[in-house]
């Protein structure tokens, strides 16, 4: 898969590294694939350019969620909308 436009990762995550993707991209080497051991956001994978990623974190609940949204796709999108209502989005 390549992607052809930045994307603002959807979790906010410490040390993330959304506003520094140009000067990362110009210091990736060129290759087919990204190897990136602490995902986190998922930056530099949503910013980069190449045709396969392994992606890895020591974090399991964080993997367990790309897992989930790897095979599931939009269902879970649409699924998690659901918690940000007025409903669920309270003081209380």
């Amino acid at each position: 898969m390549i992607k052809s436009r930045t994307s603002k990762p959807f979790l906010k995550w410490p040390g993330g590294k959304y506003r520094l993707m140009n000067r990362i991209n110009k210091k990736l080497g060129k290759g087919q694939r990204l190897v990136e051991p602490f995902v986190g956001s998922g930056a530099v994978f949503l910013n980069s350019r190449f045709e396969k990623y392994l992606l890895a974190d020591t974090n399991r609940d964080l993997i367990n969620l790309y897992q989930h949204l790897q095979s599931e796709g939009l269902d879970f999108v649409e699924y998690c909308k659901t918690f940000f209502t007025n409903k669920h989005n309270n003081e209380e």
